[in-house]
């Protein structure tokens, strides 16, 4: 999302600042799949959008959440809502660990794996987040003290999934989520 509004505001699209107040008010946008949110990360759509300058924050996140609502590849209206939230979380991790389309599916299944087996998901991904959320420090790699950060997204010292998305995922990474292969990869 910070990125998005980095963006947006350098196209003059909108207001960066706007933008990201917008982005944690999930309840302003009265959508049912969007009642177990802490924020709107994970849900903005990456897409390309034809926007024009000027165009309101909440008319941007609108358009964003559309498309989210039209290539989600569950269905909406039948979903768990906290299950969809579990799965956005999880395609944000692939999304952000995968470097090849073709990895997001096998990925998604190590962290499936993980998850199911109780094991700490131990993704380098959830750290960098976790480095950048809390102390501000934007990190491309990881030092093994890197990951002692005490925090919810460190996932090296935490059990199961972090509490909200770390990025929002494109379609590769969901459907891999949603639509899972069944392997016995653990790493």
């Amino acid at each position: 999302a910070k990125q998005m509004a980095e963006w947006l505001d350098q196209a003059g699209i909108c207001r960066r600042e706007e933008y990201l107040n917008y982005t944690q008010q999930p309840e302003v946008f009265h959508k049912p799949w969007l009642s177990e949110a802490q924020n709107l990360e994970g849900y903005l759509f990456p897409d390309t959008y034809h926007l024009s300058p000027g165009t309101h924050p909440l008319q941007v996140i609108e358009i964003q959440l559309n498309r989210f609502e039209e290539i989600y590849p569950g269905n909406l209206l039948e979903e768990n809502y906290s299950e969809m939230n579990q799965k956005v979380i999880l395609a944000s991790i692939v999304e952000r660990e995968a470097q090849t389309k073709n990895e997001k599916p096998i990925v998604a299944s190590v962290f499936l794996n993980r998850l199911k087996s109780n094991m700490k998901l131990e993704s380098c991904a959830t750290v960098i987040y976790a480095w950048n959320q809390e102390k501000g420090v934007q990190l491309s790699s990881l030092a093994l003290d890197d990951l002692t950060i005490q925090s919810p997204y460190n996932t090296y010292l935490q059990e199961g999934l972090p509490p909200t998305p770390i990025c929002n995922p494109g379609l590769d990474s969901l459907e891999a989520v949603v639509n899972p292969p069944q392997t016995d990869y653990y790493f």
